[in-house]
């Protein structure tokens, strides 16, 4: 039965504030909860209203926020809600329950960006509770998976088979950019580092963060990095990290941005700010 057009974009609205403006690209203040943050817009969310303190203006529902966030006008913004609240269609089986909860406890990673990513399909799980994170190429087309163990017992960490590094990787964009768009590139050696690295709200603030599945000692085939102004090398501080680092810093666009000594790597960073926050 087809939905009327003025219910459905009643429906639209009500699509959770909180929800539309991570999809938009904004961040959670770490400070104030009701506050989010992207280049040029901070926003206060109270119930179904915004303020965008910068702007001095606000609104209320899910297709204002979209109009004032993004171009395109009405109709873009209810294809780009309309996206964001397909449910999707296959069903939430007990391995995504496990995965969902794995990211979300034990990694300390976002429930909603982790539903958010799920529903893009980006993040699934596979028949024995692996995490599967999507590889893609620069179009988005997918090119193989990491995969992470949920086990207590056992961690498994490695690639989907028939995944290749130099044709895609895990990665994730900051508001409507694209990867042929990105000029600051953040490389971090795991899906899970380039989520938790987003989280963190890091000063660098890249267009894109990009997992290399370990700790490459060059940039991505796939990447056309010639476009590239500057790649900031997150990778961790052992050894491996550190020789894979040194080599990239032969071209002069790399800096390093290592995390700091007290933590392993950026998840770890972020499970120990959020026992502290709670």
């Amino acid at each position: 039965m087809t939905v009327p057009f003025r219910s459905r974009c009643d429906q639209l609205r009500q699509v959770p504030l909180n929800t539309v403006a991570a999809a938009l690209g904004y961040q959670r203040s770490a400070q104030d909860n009701s506050k989010w943050k992207k280049p040029g817009s901070v926003i206060s969310i109270n119930g179904t209203q915004f303020y965008d303190h910068l702007q001095q203006t606000g609104g209320g529902g899910a297709i204002d926020l979209v109009l004032h966030a993004r171009p395109g006008g009405f109709a873009c913004a209810l294809v780009f809600l309309e996206q964001l609240a397909e449910p999707r269609h296959e069903p939430r089986t007990d391995a995504w329950l496990t995965v969902q909860r794995y990211l979300c406890n034990t990694r300390a990673l976002d429930p909603e960006r982790i539903e958010r990513a799920h529903r893009q399909g980006i993040i699934t799980a596979d028949a024995q509770r692996n995490a599967v994170f999507a590889m893609r190429d620069a179009s988005g087309k997918r090119t193989g998976a990491e995969l992470v163990g949920t086990a207590s017992a056992f961690r498994f960490r490695g690639l989907a088979k028939g995944s290749r590094r130099n044709r895609g990787g895990f990665w994730i964009t900051s508001g409507q950019h694209s990867p042929p768009q990105c000029r600051t590139v953040m490389l971090v050696e795991s899906a899970i580092d380039a989520l938790s690295a987003e989280a963190l709200a890091l000063p660098c603030q890249p267009q894109m963060i990009l997992s290399t599945a370990g700790a490459s000692c060059a940039l991505p085939e796939w990447l056309a990095s010639d476009r590239l102004h500057t790649v900031i090398c997150g990778y961790d501080t052992d050894s491996a990290g550190e020789l894979a680092a040194e080599r990239l810093a032969t071209d002069p666009r790399v800096v390093r941005l290592r995390p700091p000594p007290s933590v392993k790597d950026w998840n770890d960073l972020l499970r120990k700010q959020d026992k502290r926050n709670s």
